[in-house]
């Protein structure tokens, strides 16, 4: 299918089966499971066998069309052999093992020259493959739950019907668009064997339309980075970190240490622990590891749920993400480790997702120097960089670094007349603070010599009366920012009321202390 489609595919539990007992359900599932590994291995190497054999011929790879025909035709005779039919298993089934072995197989061709991958092989754990090809599988509404019917014996009409659990909401949302949706097309379906659980489960792949792109004002620039993992900025002047990423390493620097305790116990093992003993003993470090990335990718998730979601409030059509690509041989050994703890393409790639099913454009912008190059002014200076500050060498600019980062992305992006105009709002209301500031200060001014000292002790109130003073002070800077804000926007000030403990008419023109 093209790119005008959105792929998903949705693991659902099978509750029980309809028409029939468990006993023969799973005699009939386990029956399909026990052959289906060397149906899939006998067509492996049969593939392997004849294109090995036609390239000493003819010094060339054969085409992946005659491979696919190959493919069906090692799964036939290797059904005949198993079963002494070649119709014992439903076609759907027979064509989903076939295409199986073909991707498995083309995968490993096409990274065979690297010497990094063995010859794939399945194992008694494979799964039971149908195909979409015709009206092999479905799911319908009935009584209040979701049943799956699928063609796993052979015949026109036999269909194998189960009742699915969805669990969670979006595994709902899945079902909900499989049972009602016009435009959905149905894919594969795949059951497997849960051994942990002991229960068996029913992946199912679909498609559906791609949504309309959002006709927005503003675009939104999202910087993946090291001291905040996602900080978003957007045209209209608005900027806000979306999260900050310490759960993220703390998980990790948790999982890690624990994969290094279980690690030293794994080497005072003596030698019976081998073959299976081993692999039961690497159990809980693999558990560890799949937690991990289990957590990192819902994570991601709901990180680029949050992206979109500040998209759409602002107005945005379109998301700006940074490329970084790869890091070279050259670049800082603290660095390489920090792009290797973060999920940066994980991210990436669940932001795209979310832009796609939202119909808001994802774009990719030149991630070079846009730490390190002034949104203002437009220097390039690594000695800019301070921890989390940026400070430029040549003009007043100062700011976090991430902010600066999104500023740059949406100047790479064209959008540098935006971020100008930011920038000068952004001096305007500085300038309207100090103004305010100086006002203040001269209004509240002693009104006569009776007053001085009060007003003296309520500017040293933070040195001489310790956090209550503070509270005071940090109340004054809050009220003096207050009123510049309006004075910014054009509307009426607040009586500023400060700097004498005793006067509450002071905006009146009165002192308590000359009364």
């Amino acid at each position: 299918m093209g790119n005008d489609r959105l792929h998903a595919t949705v693991k659902v539990a099978i509750v029980k089966p309809l028409g029939m007992t468990w006993d023969e359900a799973g005699k009939l599932l386990r029956g399909l499971q026990f052959v289906a590994h060397r149906i899939i291995n006998r067509a492996l190497l049969r593939m392997l066998a004849e294109d090995a054999g036609h390239r000493e011929g003819a010094a060339k790879r054969l085409p992946l069309g005659k491979l696919r025909t190959l493919s069906y035709q090692a799964v036939n005779d290797a059904v005949e052999v198993e079963h002494d039919d070649k119709d014992a298993i439903a076609s759907a089934v027979k064509l989903g093992m076939a295409g199986a072995a073909m991707e498995e197989y083309k995968r490993w061709r096409e990274t065979e020259w690297k010497g990094e991958r063995r010859f794939p092989l399945a194992d008694g754990r494979a799964p039971i493959y149908v195909t979409s090809s015709g009206d092999t599988w479905g799911v319908a509404r009935v009584d209040g739950s979701y049943v799956l019917s699928v063609k796993l014996t052979p015949g026109r009409t036999s269909k194998t019907r189960f009742v699915l659990g969805p669990d969670g909401g979006g595994a709902h949302a899945h079902m909900r668009r499989l049972v009602g949706g016009a435009d959905v097309k149905l894919g594969d379906v795949k059951i497997v064997r849960d051994k942990r659980r002991k229960r068996w489960l029913a992946c199912m792949s679909y498609s559906w339309p791609r949504p309309d792109r959002i006709d927005g004002l503003h675009v939104v620039a999202l910087h993946r980075g090291v001291r905040s993992f996602l900080t978003a900025a957007c045209t209209d002047g608005y900027a806000q970190e979306l999260a900050s990423g310490g759960d993220v390493l703390a998980i990790k620097a948790q999982m890690r240490a624990r994969k290094r305790s279980l690690r030293k116990h794994v080497r005072e093992c003596g030698s019976g622990a081998r073959g299976h003993g081993r692999a039961r003993q690497l159990a809980t470090y693999q558990a560890l590891e799949n937690r991990e990335a289990r957590w990192v990718r819902t994570k991601c998730q709901q990180v680029a749920a949050a992206a979109v979601k500040f998209a759409k409030r602002r107005g945005a059509s379109a998301i700006l993400i940074e490329d970084y690509g790869t890091t070279g041989g050259d670049s800082d050994e603290h660095i390489d480790r920090l792009v290797r703890q973060w999920p940066f393409y994980q991210l990436k790639s669940a932001i795209e997702w979310a832009c796609a099913r939202a119909g808001i454009e994802a774009r990719e912008v030149p991630a070079s120097y846009i730490s390190q190059r002034c949104p203002a002014c437009g220097s390039v200076d690594a000695g800019q960089v301070s921890g989390e500050k940026f400070t430029c060498l040549q003009c007043t600019y100062r700011r976090g670094v991430d902010h600066t980062a999104a500023l740059n992305m949406l100047s790479a992006g064209g959008f540098d007349d935006a971020v100008q105009a930011t920038l000068r709002r952004g001096k305007d209301v500085v300038a309207a603070l100090k103004a305010a500031r100086k006002e203040t200060q001269i209004a509240g001014a002693p009104a006569g010599p009776e007053c001085e000292g009060s007003c003296t002790a309520e500017k040293a109130g933070p040195a001489r009366n310790g956090a209550r003073g503070a509270k005071s002070a940090k109340k004054s800077r809050k009220s003096i920012a207050v009123s510049a804000s309006r004075a910014a926007a054009g509307g009426p000030r607040r009586p500023s009321r400060q700097h004498c403990r005793g006067n509450r008419s002071q905006s009146r023109g009165q002192c308590a202390g000359t009364t």
